[in-house]
């Protein structure tokens, strides 16, 4: 079996669950008519008056909400603007796009801090500047799948995304499903460069603790296979952690 046949299948497993049960308690939908609703639309409807309004609408804006997630002191909401009269809004008025919001409470007042409404799909250099402007603590989760599967796929420059808890899941759910390919290494062809940093990451070594111990070994095995490719990505994903070549 090839090893990025089977790193691939364990990842895309591990993606097709979508947050986990632990992250999902930490997640909690506004109730409709609720305070807290209402002050996030109120925080996200002088935003889009601002930014997305090419005359002044004749009629109060509403939304319709697709997607509100909440985990302290973050937001996400997706929702397109209509009347207060539930009629749609004509392009002379706002612009045709479904809006995509991050918002953040601070001493109670809630406010936009990442803007993702677009009318294409981000490349990767893009999702990458995205995600490298999160904030460092933003959990990923709050996201609506399509988001998340995105940005997951993107290591960020400045290491793991995600709230303290979220990092401690994220980082909880990546050693589960690097011990459930343990088993498969020696039938894939795997390599030992790669054995010996999900280790390290694992324990919580930082990437130059890595790369050294790596170099180490090379030193010590001349003849030594070098990590694949696949194995690099994989590292990166996970943990942030970026190997060096040899």
């Amino acid at each position: 079996m090839l090893v990025g046949t089977t790193l691939w299948s364990v990842e895309n497993r591990a993606e097709a669950a979508g947050p986990t049960d632990e992250e999902q308690q930490l997640i909690h939908t506004p109730k409709i008519g609720s305070l807290e609703r209402k002050a996030i639309c109120d925080a996200a409807r002088p935003y889009v008056l601002s930014n997305y309004a090419i005359a002044a609408p004749p009629q109060p804006i509403v939304f319709r909400i697709s997607h509100i997630s909440v985990q302290e002191p973050y937001c996400n909401f997706e929702a397109i603007p209509l009347y207060k009269d539930g009629s749609y809004i004509s392009t002379e008025y706002v612009e045709d796009i479904g809006f995509n919001f991050c918002l953040k409470e601070t001493a109670g007042t809630w406010e936009v801090i990442m803007d993702l409404s677009r009318t294409d799909v981000p490349d990767t250099s893009e999702l990458r500047k995205i995600r490298d402007n999160f904030p460092r603590d933003f959990p990923l989760s709050l996201l609506s799948s399509d988001w998340r599967e995105r940005l997951e796929r993107i290591p960020s420059s400045g290491g793991v995304l995600g709230s303290q808890k979220g990092n401690e899941l994220e980082t909880a759910g990546a050693a589960k499903v690097i011990a459930a390919r343990e088993a498969d290494w020696a039938a894939a062809g795997i390599s030992e460069d790669f054995v010996v940093a999900s280790k390290m990451a694992k324990s919580g070594s930082t990437a130059r603790e890595i790369n050294e111990e790596i170099a180490l070994e090379h030193r010590d095995q001349p003849d030594r296979p070098q990590m694949h490719a696949a194995e690099r990505a994989e590292l990166s994903k996970y943990y942030g952690v970026v190997i060096d070549g040899l």
